[in-house]
């Protein structure tokens, strides 16, 4: 289970959400192609060293062994090889290299970001209410679906309920239906604590969360701008390199 410690908040939520449009851009987006492949490897490696410096070394470790052995393996692999099996090979690389440092990155800012931080964040931005309602309810939305899917789990182990018992097909009911009722009922509930809370209504709302940019952010965002800049100016086919 992939935990992040809370009190790893030296990161402004503005930061991570930057890191969040960035990420994609490079390496899901492929912007700037192998001119900015520099970048992209950089920011590949950037969600594992986040989380080794909040402490959870296992999955950052195991995570970044396993993207660097894809790294080895794609140099090595011709990409114009051909066969079933160097196709699911090919799609294995995407997951793992592109989607999977992403994956994490998301993963990574849901965890150390309170729901307070990140509604102060976008007020901070000037973002209209109907876009922070619905992702602050999401940041509390996908972690409560986990740990009701990991209860459901539990509840199945100890009622003995296995694919050797009732089967793959009831397998798969037993677990995917109970999950697919707890969504509805928290989707509802999120929906109505977040209005509850005073979020969508006309008076200001006050917030007791500081933010303010330190260091790593500053690093971190210009990593950002910088990467931006080099794939505009590549548009314009100026180029350094």
């Amino acid at each position: 289970m992939l935990t992040v410690d809370r009190s790893f908040g030296f990161l402004d939520p503005r930061t991570k959400l930057l890191l969040l449009v960035t990420l994609p851009t490079f390496l899901l987006g492929g912007a700037g192609g192998e001119y900015l492949k520099p970048f992209c490897m950089g920011f590949s490696v950037l969600p594992f060293v986040l989380l080794f410096i909040s402490r959870n070394y296992l999955p950052a470790v195991s995570g970044f062994l396993v993207f660097m052995l894809m790294q080895f393996a794609g140099m090595i692999i011709p990409r114009d090889a051909g066969g079933l099996v160097h196709n699911v090979f090919l799609i294995l690389y995407e997951v793992l290299c592109l989607l999977l440092p992403c994956g994490i990155m998301a993963t990574f800012i849901m965890r150390t970001t309170t729901v307070g931080e990140f509604i102060a964040a976008m007020e901070k931005l000037k973002v209209p209410q109907f876009i922070t309602i619905p992702f602050s309810v999401m940041f509390r939305f996908f972690p409560t679906i986990m740990e009701e899917y990991r209860s459901i789990g539990r509840a199945m182990k100890m009622r003995g309920i296995t694919p050797g018992k009732v089967g793959i097909a009831g397998f798969i009911e037993y677990r995917i239906v109970p999950v697919m009722m707890s969504v509805v009922i928290i989707a509802n509930e999120l929906s109505a604590a977040a209005l509850t809370k005073g979020l969508g209504g006309k008076i200001k709302r006050t917030c007791i969360h500081r933010l303010g940019f330190g260091f790593a952010d500053f690093l971190l965002i210009a990593l950002c701008v910088t990467a931006l800049l080099f794939f505009v100016l590549s548009l314009f086919d100026v180029r350094l390199w």
